[in-house]
């Protein structure tokens, strides 16, 4: 799991950064039975400070960074960038948007 990059201690995590974890579900049917899966609903902190000093994206599949603009995430290496939409990134491969030369 350690090399796959899997999460772990999320609830420690929620915990640290001032939310709650209020449901922990798992998913009955995953995709790899040899993966259990679950869905984890978060009450996120109301004072969300410290996760914006936490949180770091990457283009998916990578470790390449991704920068904040005002409505996206954007990557110079990969020349490509997500949609924010109402405050959430979209970050999957099917959404991004090829951005050959971006100046802000």
């Amino acid at each position: 799991m350690d090399s796959l990059g899997y999460i772990k201690g999320l609830e420690n995590v929620v915990k640290e950064l001032g939310g709650s974890v209020e449901d922990v579900i798992r998913i009955d049917r995953p995709a790899n039975d040899l993966n259990p899966t679950y869905c984890f609903v978060i009450l996120p902190p109301p004072d969300n400070s410290k996760v914006k000093d936490v949180v770091n994206f990457s283009v998916p599949g990578t470790n390449s960074p991704l920068k904040k603009d005002d409505s996206f995430f954007y990557s110079e290496e990969y020349g490509v960038s997500f949609p924010i939409i109402k405050n959430i990134p979209v970050l999957k491969s099917n959404s991004k948007i090829y951005t050959s030369v971006y100046d802000k």
